[in-house]
């Protein structure tokens, strides 16, 4: 019987810290802690360290708990805040297999960290991965999720075995999202989709937040002399730019497709001045981002394009394959460059030296690099579907266009075969927008408010947020009782009395329907 004494105390040794109250704080100072999967770069990455740093603005204090984070693989503003990695030496998969069940893992066991080492906070922030929210419900804490996109509808079902190992995986991500005290998405697209895809979670426990960037900083942002060294072998001719992760998803083949096709519409001798540039994430232990960058490659050979590869001398990028001959400042006559793992820095100076961005993901929902572009005044061309519908306006700020190499093409024309004039009205129209909808000071107000209402109200939000007919059906009753103490409906000879407790003559008032009154002690 001993195991099961030490198990009990185990358990209740756990409960009781994971119980712990986060204390008495000031409205202006909670302890907020952030749970997510894998620190790389991204935009689920950025929205978070945005959201970090708009609560440490605040004046929150802020942690972030993650799997896996490395200071070479990072956003550089992440270095500001205090993170703690548990689970890294978990794996990924297990022999290429198993990668949602081993991110399941992974992100559960840093939730458990969280609950034992860490201190104990008063809202927890946990995105993309929601199965460790029935562990988070332990704690006292309100529990926020942000929905970036259901994980249901980015893997593909393509075998009957594939199939029968998602459906508990499914049903596990649609009733652990219900769980969560508040759920935030990141648009209107989102929303709708979220709906469709999860029956059981009502439409309107759902809020948008837009994700934000500091657009002052962008605007103010002067490159520094390495790194306008490592980008003047660019030239002084026109570059346009995609930004994106080196994932199948993102479709980054769409923009190569389209540059050649803008070749044959321009012609050799105008095209000659342009310059590709295809920057974005890029993690060596990624079996897919490898794969993509050499397939990337491959199609730039096809296409004719000379290209080079640019790394940084201190990155950690083994120079191995395609990147064998990658270069710090890489090849001038070269017509497409490829920049893996790029800084913020480098970013920003693209940016502004760009004549427009290229966003090529189908129905991604959001898309936070259009409002980076914007930010600097730069149009974008993106595919008519998703988050640039809410972020681009068509003909404005930019092009909306089906995913066909032609309809980008026939946009890429327009912009760099428009006048100065065409190009300034362009680019003040997108920068108007974007500070108006997608400012970091809104969303950090937004934000903080939402903070604020869960962590500062007694009762957490007491109404469940799935509609699921157990949970539903017990909130009913517990309605349907409280309002019965309320008032105690009698019958008497036809006539229905009130009675309700008056507090200060500790009297009870009887009211019936013709407003008679009259008092008992």
């Amino acid at each position: 019987m001993w195991p099961l004494y030490v198990g009990a105390l185990v358990g209740i040794a756990f409960w009781f810290r994971v119980r712990r109250h986060p204390g008495a704080s000031s409205p202006g100072n909670l302890t907020v802690n952030f749970v997510h999967p894998d620190l790389g770069i991204g935009g689920a990455e950025r929205l978070v360290l945005d959201a970090a740093l708009a609560l440490v603005r605040a004046g929150h204090t802020v942690r972030i708990y993650t799997a896996h984070y490395s200071q070479q693989h990072c956003f550089e503003d992440s270095k500001q805040l205090e993170v703690h990695v548990y689970g890294d030496w978990l794996p990924r998969s297990l022999l290429g297999r198993g990668v949602a069940v081993w991110a399941y893992i992974r992100m559960v066991y840093a939730a458990i960290a969280m609950c034992l080492f860490g201190p104990a906070s008063h809202v927890v922030f946990c995105d993309q991965i929601s199965v460790c929210i029935p562990l988070l419900r332990v704690t006292r804490a309100s529990i926020l999720f942000y929905c970036h996109f259901p994980d249901k509808l980015l893997s593909k079902r393509s075998s009957l075995v594939k199939k029968l190992y998602r459906w508990p995986i499914d049903k596990l991500e649609e009733y652990t999202t219900g769980m969560a005290h508040q759920i935030l998405v990141n648009s209107q697209f989102t929303q709708d989709t979220v709906c469709t895809t999860f029956p059981s979670i009502r439409r309107d426990s759902l809020r948008v937040l837009y994700p934000a960037i500091d657009i002052q900083g962008f605007q103010n942002h002067k490159p520094d002399p390495a790194t306008s060294e490592q980008l003047t072998a660019l030239g002084p001719g026109k570059l346009i730019l995609s930004v994106n992760r080196f994932e199948r998803k993102k479709n980054i083949g769409l923009v190569l497709r389209a540059f050649s096709c803008l070749k044959t519409k321009m012609g050799q001798d105008r095209f000659g001045a342009l310059r590709l540039v295809l920057a974005g994430g890029y993690d060596p232990v990624n079996p897919e981002n490898r794969a993509v960058f050499d397939e990337l490659v491959d199609l730039a050979e096809q296409a004719g394009f000379s290209w080079c590869a640019v790394l940084a001398p201190d990155s950690q990028i083994p120079r191995q394959g395609v990147l064998a001959s990658a270069k710090p400042t890489g090849d001038p006559s070269a017509t497409v460059w490829f920049m893996p793992s790029f800084t913020n820095g480098q970013k920003e100076a693209l940016l502004k030296r760009c004549v427009c961005v290229v966003y090529s993901p189908t129905g991604e929902h959001f898309g936070i690099v259009p409002i980076e572009a914007m930010a600097c005044s730069r149009p974008v061309v993106a595919c008519d579907s998703g988050g640039p519908r809410e972020s681009v306006l068509d003909g404005q700020t930019g092009y909306l266009c089906p995913p066909d190499e032609n309809e980008f093409a026939d946009a890429l024309f327009k912009l760099v075969s428009s006048n100065s004039t065409e190009q300034t009205k362009m680019r003040n129209a997108a920068l108007e927008h974007v500070t108006a909808k997608f400012g970091f000071e809104q969303f950090g107000q937004q934000l903080n408010q939402i903070v604020l209402s869960m962590a500062l109200s007694l009762i957490h939000i007491s109404e469940p947020t799935r509609l699921l007919s157990i949970s539903y059906a017990v909130f009913c009753l517990k309605k349907k009782k409280k309002k019965k103490k309320q008032k105690k409906i009698t019958k008497a000879k036809k006539k229905t009395y009130i009675n309700i407790k008056n507090t200060r003559t500790k009297k009870i008032k009887i009211i019936n329907k013709r407003g008679q009154r009259r008092y008992t002690q």
